[in-house]
């Protein structure tokens, strides 16, 4: 069947449709040419085709809504709204990476500057390819934030750890220069590969952020529920702070906070929305009650004597939180009986099984 050509005198299609036009006729011209060539064709517009959502990071404590996470869409004329899973990977493989990556960085600062306009100073964070840090990128977050009314100490880089084990030499320099200027930086999906506490010392790491996989754990696996414990030690002794992704149940709400988890985002509060709806996204999120602090931990000894047991009830019952009881089992009794140091996890799954998680200061 031949293709329909339109008359000289018609009126252009608007540019989605001449781009799913142009895909299809490359595509046709073309076999085998995949999502690259339209990635391509995007990023010489971008604003036409993608598009930034935020998603809510809540304090924990107080319920409120204290920062958001921008998330890039791609409006793909054909295959409709796409996810970063769909065309990130893509995009660093084909070097588009910092092309699609200076347009977010924009988009966000401009964001972050409309929403100071509407009294909402919340953080920013945005996520770096580790591609993207190089001896440019820190010139370019100093000119995105010197072109607008955003503070600094607004802007949080997210690298993902995976990254960040990888990463030696010119990226430590970026992170030292990104800090300098005042812009934080967060370890993503933190706990599905392996840092040191000596390597986490090296870098001016501002937040841990606990990956989605492990925080769905909480409840179901005493090892994912005694990594999360690990993790919010990990970053305590590097005094960061630590954000739990990917939390949907008032459990997970519940267990997190008592191990002292600071902020936390997920479908429990809200997904991530587009810019005019994050209002509203906002003010559900602040609907959702606080969680009350209390240990839901699997109650199995694990090992533990008796005269452990009870030294744990009785101070527990005395208003000790189970970090301090932790400490005090270090110094007196040892190593718990796997041959590792107390933590407030193993602590928690010592305690009696109606004993709930202290309030400090009770």
């Amino acid at each position: 069947m031949p293709l329909a050509v339109a008359a000289p005198s018609e009126s252009p299609a608007p540019a989605p449709a001449r781009r799913a036009s142009i895909g299809v006729l490359h595509k046709l011209a073309t076999p085998g040419t995949g999502l690259d060539a339209d990635l391509r064709l995007a990023l010489e517009h971008p604003a036409e085709e993608f598009v930034m959502h935020y998603q809510p990071v809540v304090d924990l404590t107080s319920g409120r809504v204290v920062a958001v996470e921008s998330l890039v869409r791609w409006r793909h004329p054909v295959l409709g709204l796409l996810a970063p899973n769909r065309f990130i990977r893509l995009a660093e493989d084909t070097g588009l990476i910092r092309a699609l990556g200076d347009w977010a960085l924009e988009q966000v600062v401009r964001d972050a500057s409309v929403l100071t306009q509407k009294g909402r100073d919340l953080d920013m964070a945005i996520n770096f390819s580790v591609h993207q840090l190089n001896d440019e990128v820190v010139g370019k977050v100093q000119r995105a934030l010197e072109t607008s009314d955003v503070r600094p100490g607004r802007l949080t880089v997210e690298v993902t750890e995976s990254a960040f084990v990888k990463d030696e030499g010119i990226t430590a320099a970026t992170y030292a220069a990104l800090s300098t200027m005042g812009v934080k930086f967060a370890i993503d999906d933190f706990g599905t590969s392996f840092s040191s506490l000596l390597r986490l010392r090296l870098y001016p790491i501002n937040a841990l952020k606990i990956d989605r996989a492990v925080v769905a754990g909480i409840g179901q696996s005493a090892d994912d529920e005694a990594i999360c414990d690990s993790i919010i030690s990990l970053a305590r002794a590097v005094n960061a702070s630590t954000v739990a992704e990917g939390v949907e149940t008032t459990e997970q709400y519940a267990v997190l906070r008592s191990m002292g988890c600071q902020r936390g985002q997920g479908w429990l509060w809200s997904p991530a929305v587009p810019i005019d709806q994050l209002e509203d996204a906002i003010a559900a999120c602040e609907r959702v009650p606080v969680a009350e602090r209390q240990s839901r931990m699997p109650r199995v000894s694990g090992g533990v004597s008796s005269d452990d047991a009870s030294l744990i009830a009785e101070m527990h019952a005395a208003g000790s939180s189970t970090q301090d009881i932790a400490a005090a089992l270090n110094r007196t009794v040892g190593r718990h009986p796997s041959g590792v140091r107390w933590t407030a996890g193993a602590v928690a799954r010592g305690l009696p099984v109606s004993a709930p998680e202290p309030l400090p200061g009770e």
